[in-house]
């Protein structure tokens, strides 16, 4: 199964990594949300990677709570994928 927030979920927490990020000392910046142009362009295997990435960077820095604040709704999940299929 693949999943991911929703881009509204996904740039509200992105926005809150990156104040985050600000107070880290020369850390990479937490990967860039598959949204907007992102989203339509992406597949899902591609957008449940990125987020896999992004919980990775939240867990090493510690901002696990951040992630976690996604509701339960606020995810988009798909079952499988095929070439040419995008979710509706």
């Amino acid at each position: 199964m693949y999943f991911c927030p929703r881009p509204t979920h996904w740039a509200r927490i992105h926005k809150q990594l990156l104040r985050i990020h600000a107070k880290l000392d020369g850390q990479p910046e937490p990967p860039t949300p598959l949204i907007l142009n992102g989203w339509v362009f992406s597949s899902a295997a591609e957008k449940h990677t990125r987020w896999q990435e992004t919980l990775d960077w939240a867990r090493r820095f510690g901002a696990s709570d951040v992630t976690d604040s996604v509701p339960a709704d606020g995810f988009e999940k798909w079952e499988h994928e095929s070439p040419g299929w995008t979710p509706g």
